[in-house]
């Protein structure tokens, strides 16, 4: 069974496409007219877009959708990205291209991100103990 339903996946958030009655329709419809490969592949795509946003959120880049505000939480951030190692290394062999580039990247990405965003905050930190002790 081939697809001939087309929708860009990757231009909805999942939070998105379960809050929005008419995407949620399209996200059915788009998934009724997948093969099982097909499926699970934009199901895999979808989790790893999910904890790519949740670090996005912890790492101070985005704000949280729950408080508007932007919040770091770098421990977390560490986390989810040693969750997607995990999921690299137990899905070692069984992921297609676009999968497995699509997590490279992903974890790519957030690692720079990370040692920046841990950079910075022991700079802040550094400077914050070097005004108090000058006070």
């Amino acid at each position: 069974k081939k697809s001939k339903f087309k929708i860009n996946i990757k231009s909805y958030s999942f939070n998105e496409l379960f809050e929005n009655s008419s995407l949620n329709k399209d996200w059915s419809k788009f998934m009724d007219a997948l093969t099982e490969d097909q499926k699970n592949q934009a199901l895999f795509i979808t989790l790893i877009q999910q904890y790519q946003m949740q670090a996005w959120v912890s790492l101070g880049k985005l704000k949280n959708p729950m408080t508007d505000k932007i919040e770091k939480n770098l421990n977390l951030a560490k986390v989810i990205i040693d969750m997607l190692d995990m999921l690299k290394i137990k899905t070692k062999g069984n992921l297609g291209e676009e999968e497995a580039r699509i997590l490279n990247q992903t974890i790519s990405d957030l690692k720079l991100s990370y040692v920046s965003a841990t950079k910075e905050s022991e700079e802040a930190q550094s400077s914050t103990e070097e005004k108090s002790q000058k006070n």
